[in-house]
C-alpha cells in the first residue's frame, strides 16, 4: 500500500514537471504561458475526475473480485496509462490517458486504505495508516529522480517510466493474499 500510494505520487508530480514542456509540444506554435495553464489546468483537472470516478467504481468492483486482486488491476490501470502519455500526439490524447490513469490511481487509494484496515489490528491501525500517507513524501521524491535522470531525454521518456510500477507489481503480486477480515465475507 506505501509503494502504491508513493508511485500514485511519483505520477502526479511527474505530469507537474513535464507540463510546460509537452504542452509546448503537443499545442504547437508559440503557446503563451495563458495557454499552458489553462489547458494544463484542465488536464489536471480531467486527471482528478479519473481519481474521484476510480475510487467509487473500484470501490465497489473490490467488494466483489477482492481487494488484491482490484489492487492488483488499479496499479496495473494507472502504470500502463501513465507510460501511454508518453505516445501522446495530440492535447485530446494525453487528457485521454491522464483520465484513465487517474482511474487506477483513484483506485488504488481507496482500495489500498481499506486493504490495510484489513490486515492490521485495530490497536495499530492509525499507525500503519499514517505510515502508509507517508508514501506521498516519497512519492515527490522519487519523481524530483526520476526527472533528473531522464527529463534531458525529453517529456515523453518521463513518463515512459510510468510503466515501472506495473513491472514491480508482478513482483509484489505473488506473496499478496486477501485479508482474513476480507476473506470472512
Amino acid at each position: 500500500a506505501w509503494a502504491g500510494w508513493s508511485l500514485d505520487i511519483t505520477d502526479f508530480t511527474l505530469y507537474g514537471l513535464v507540463l510546460r514542456q509537452a504542452l509546448t509540444e503537443l499545442i504547437g506554435g508559440t503557446p503563451t504561458m495563458a495557454q499552458i495553464g489553462k489547458v494544463g489546468g484542465l488536464l489536471t483537472t480531467i486527471g482528478l475526475l479519473g481519481w474521484a470516478f476510480g475510487g467509487f467504481f473500484f470501490g465497489i468492483v473490490a467488494d466483489y473480485l477482492g481487494r488484491v486482486r482490484t489492487l492488483a488491476l488499479s496499479i496495473l490501470i494507472y502504470s500502463v496509462f501513465t507510460a501511454l502519455q508518453g505516445f501522446a500526439h495530440e492535447v485530446w490524447q494525453l487528457g485521454l490517458f491522464r483520465f484513465i490513469a487517474g482511474l487506477g490511481t483513484g483506485a488504488e487509494l481507496m482500495i489500498a486504505i481499506p486493504l490495510v484496515a484489513e490486515a492490521f489490528a485495530e490497536t495499530h491501525r492509525a499507525k500503519i495508516l499514517g505510515f502508509m500517507m507517508t508514501g506521498g513524501g516519497f512519492g515527490n521524491l522519487f519523481a524530483a529522480y526520476i526527472y533528473d535522470w531522464v527529463g534531458p531525454y525529453g517529456w515523453r521518456y518521463v513518463f515512459f517510466t510510468g510503466i515501472i510500477p506495473a513491472l514491480l507489481l508482478a513482483l509484489m503480486r505473488r506473496g499478496m493474499v486477501e485479508p482474513e477480515r476480507f476473506a470472512a465475507v
